[in-house]
């Protein structure tokens, strides 16, 4: 039972350190840049556009890709 357990354990372990990396590799950047485009090309209409298409369920285009 013990072992079983263990196993469990170290697989899990090896799931978050995937996880980890994934956020630190890929997430963290590609927020990194769309923060900066954000910073760089503010905008009171674009920010009440994004809250609308939230609202409402629809997507937009913002720094040329579709949100």
């Amino acid at each position: 039972m013990i072992m079983i357990l263990k196993w469990i354990f170290d697989r899990v372990v090896s799931l978050l350190g995937l996880a980890v990396w994934y956020n630190d590799n890929v997430i963290y950047p590609d927020k990194v840049r769309l923060n900066c485009y954000y910073y760089r090309h503010y905008s009171f209409i674009k920010d009440i556009q994004m809250i609308l298409c939230t609202v409402l369920g629809k997507k937009m285009m913002y720094a040329g890709e579709m949100i």
